[in-house]
């Protein structure tokens, strides 16, 4: 099996400045919206980015949650 070389920095931030051509008139739209409640989503929004940007792939966090899900099955059973 082979496994994918992580993106560069400079990838994440194409990939983000392309995200963010969309994600800037949703913004704008959020906090039109929701006022002050579209602003904390926007923080949200701009914290992740950042946190995707300085470190990479978010898919590595999610291996704890896949392991988590076959310990949930083996102890309480599998309803299908």
């Amino acid at each position: 099996m082979t496994e994918e070389k992580p993106l560069t920095r400079r990838q994440r931030l194409i990939i983000l400045g392309i995200v963010w051509v969309f994600g800037v008139p949703f913004s704008v739209a959020l906090w039109l919206l929701l006022g002050w409640i579209g602003v904390a989503l926007i923080l949200a929004m701009v914290w992740t980015s950042w946190d995707y940007y300085r470190r990479g792939e978010m898919v590595e966090s999610m291996d704890g949650i896949g392991k988590l899900g076959g310990y949930l099955t083996d102890a309480f059973g599998d309803d299908d």
